[in-house]
C-alpha cells in the first residue's frame, strides 16, 4: 500500500572555542554590567554547553568563569562561531537556530570594551528566551541501560546496548528525549531499532562481549548490515529533543527491541561512568508515519571515498539522495 511519510533529518552539531586569557582593552565607562545585561544572554544561548559538566571546553555559569575569557567569548560570538550553526540560508529556515541577534552580539562586545563591569547581583535580569528547546509533551514509556557503564578504552570507546521494547502491539513513536547522566563523558547517542528479524543476532553479539553490552562503532554490529537498519533517535550535547511534527510517528513492530549506541569519550570527562535513558511518546496511530534520515553519502564516513589531496584549494564532492514516496 503506498502511504505518505513525513521525514525528520538529523544533523549532528558539536563545536568548542579554546578559552583565551585577555585584559580589557577600554576603561572608558558603560551603564550594562554582567548581571543584567550579559548573563540572561549567555544562559540562554551557551551555558546548555558551557557547564561543569557539558561539551563546552569551559564554564560560562558565573561572573568569575566568564571575566576570564571574556574576550575569547566576545570574539566568538561575534564572529559567528558560536553557537555552532552550520546550515547557511540559502535554500532553507530551520527550527531552534541558536546564533544570536545583532543586537546581543554588540551588547556583549559593547560589555567586553567597556571593561566588563559585574554590576550587582540583585539587579540581574530577566531570563531570556534562547534558540528554544523541543517540547515532549507526554512521556509514555522511559528506556534505560540495565546499570552504569565504564569505559574500557581511552580516549574513545563505542558500546551499543540492547533494551527491551515494551509495548505489545504496533505503535508509533510520536516523540522523544534522551537523558544521559554525563554529559562531559557522552560524546553521542545514537538509538537503532532491532527489528524482530535483528533482534537474535543482536542477542547473540551482547552474549559474545564480556560485561554489559557489546562493542561497536558506526552501526550497532551485530552482523546486520548498518544500511537497513532504522534509527529511532539522537543526540550530540546542545542537540533538540520533543515531539516530531505533528501528525508523524515512526513505526514500530512489537518484538522489536532498540539498541543504543554510546560514544564515550575519556578526555574531558569529570567522572568515569555514564548512564543513558529515553524517554519516548507513543500513539497508536498516526496520519503519516515518519523516518528519520541521516544527512550524509555513507560511503563518506565508511568507504573512505571523500579525499581531499593535501595541499589542494577548493575541493568538492557532491551527493544527494532520493528520498523515497512510499514506506
Amino acid at each position: 500500500m503506498k502511504m505518505q511519510f513525513g521525514l525528520i533529518l538529523s544533523i549532528g552539531l558539536l563545536g568548542c572555542q579554546a578559552a583565551g586569557d585577555d585584559d580589557a582593552t577600554d576603561s572608558s565607562g558603560t551603564e550594562l554590567s554582567y548581571y543584567q545585561d550579559i548573563k540572561p544572554i549567555l544562559d540562554a544561548h551557551c551555558v546548555s554547553c558551557h557547564n561543569e559538566s557539558g561539551i563546552g571546553t569551559f564554564p560560562l555559569t558565573t561572573f568569575e568563569e566568564v571575566d576570564v575569557v571574556r574576550s575569547a567569548v566576545a570574539n566568538a560570538i561575534e564572529t559567528g562561531s558560536m553557537p555552532p550553526w552550520k546550515p547557511t540560508d540559502e535554500c532553507n529556515d530551520y527550527l531552534y537556530d541558536p546564533r544570536l541577534d545583532q543586537s546581543l552580539i554588540d551588547t556583549v562586545t559593547e560589555w567586553v570594551d567597556g571593561g566588563a563591569p559585574e554590576g550587582s547581583v540583585e539587579d540581574e535580569g530577566d531570563a531570556m528566551d534562547g534558540p528554544g528547546e523541543g517540547h515532549l509533551s507526554q512521556v509514555d514509556h522511559t528506556l534505560s541501560m540495565q546499570a552504569p557503564y565504564v569505559p574500557q578504552s581511552s580516549p574513545d570507546d563505542y558500546r551499543c546496548f540492547l533494551v527491551d521494547w515494551p509495548f505489545e502491539e504496533d505503535n508509533y513513536v510520536t516523540g522523544y528525549a534522551m537523558n544521559p547522566d554525563n554529559e562531559s563523558l557522552v560524546h553521542h547517542i545514537i538509538t537503532f531499532i532491532a527489528e524482530p528479524s535483528t533482534v537474535e543476532a543482536f542477542e547473540a553479539a551482547d552474549a559474545a562481549d564480556e560485561g554489559e553490552g557489546w562493542s561497536c562503532y558506526g552501526g550497532p554490529g551485530g552482523d546486520v548490515n548498518v544500511g537497513d537498519i532504522r534509527w529511532l533517535g539522537s543526540w550530540a550535547p546542545g542537540g533538540q529533543k520533543g515531539d516530531f511534527p505533528e501528525g508523524t510517528g515512526i513505526p514500530m513492530t512489537a518484538g522489536s527491541k532498540l539498541v543504543l549506541q554510546i560514544h564515550l569519550n575519556t578526555e574531558e570527562a569529570e567522572t568515569s561512568s555514564a548512564l543513558v535513558s529515553m524517554d519516548v511518546s507513543v500513539e497508536t496511530e498516526v496520519e503519516r508515519p515518519a523516518l528519520i534520515q541521516p544527512w550524509t553519502n555513507p560511503q563518506w564516513v565508511f568507504g573512505g571515498s571523500m579525499d581531499i589531496p593535501a595541499n589542494t584549494e577548493n575541493v568538492t564532492h557532491e551527493w544527494g539522495y532520493a528520498v523515497p514516496d512510499t514506506y
